[in-house]
């Protein structure tokens, strides 16, 4: 939610859709806007992020999955990449801008090491950083990186006591902690 904050949100995916040519600058579209598209196919899948951005008279769609690691195994990299190839593939035709796949590890700022990560069934071009992404969005990385960090020990917080919710965690924490 800090990047959706910090970058304009398009509030109407279709409507935005519709038209040919974008002002300059750059809009979002979280995947809870991307799942509410009448006009776009997901089959079962969409990104996290569409990144629509207009300079000197070019238009871009770059198709973002984020992530917080980099490391997966064989099959779930070849998975990730044929549902982004499907969806830009089903979606092509209904979308007037320059088509781009990313996979962001955020907090990984080696491009190599992303896609090695991902077993090399992306390409290194789709190989994304965090700080990568924020130029995209033209945002400022360390800023989000601060703000993460300084979210931490609430997420925690909010993390153990979700967990003592569930009889069972809550029992078993009680015989770990004597």
């Amino acid at each position: 939610m800090i990047i959706s904050a910090a970058v304009p949100n398009i509030a109407d995916l279709d409507a935005f859709l519709q038209q040919e040519i974008m002002s300059e600058g750059v809009l979002l579209a979280h995947k809870r806007e991307i799942g509410r598209s009448q006009r776009l196919d997901f089959a079962g899948s969409r990104p996290d992020f569409m990144v629509f951005k207009r300079r000197e008279a070019v238009q871009a769609c770059h198709i973002i999955e984020l992530k917080d690691g980099h490391v997966f195994d064989t099959k779930k990299a070849s998975a990730e990449r044929q549902a982004m190839q499907g969806f830009i593939e089903r979606n092509a035709q209904h979308i007037q801008y320059r088509f781009r796949a990313h996979f962001c590890a955020f907090n990984q700022d080696n491009r190599q090491a992303i896609w090695d990560g991902f077993k090399r069934r992306i390409t290194l071009e789709e190989a994304m950083t965090g700080r990568e992404f924020c130029q995209l969005l033209e945002i400022d990385y360390d800023a989000i990186v601060k703000a993460r960090r300084a979210d931490g020990a609430d997420n925690v917080n909010f993390f153990l006591s979700e967990l003592i919710k569930i009889d069972s965690i809550r029992d078993q924490l009680r015989d770990l902690l004597g």
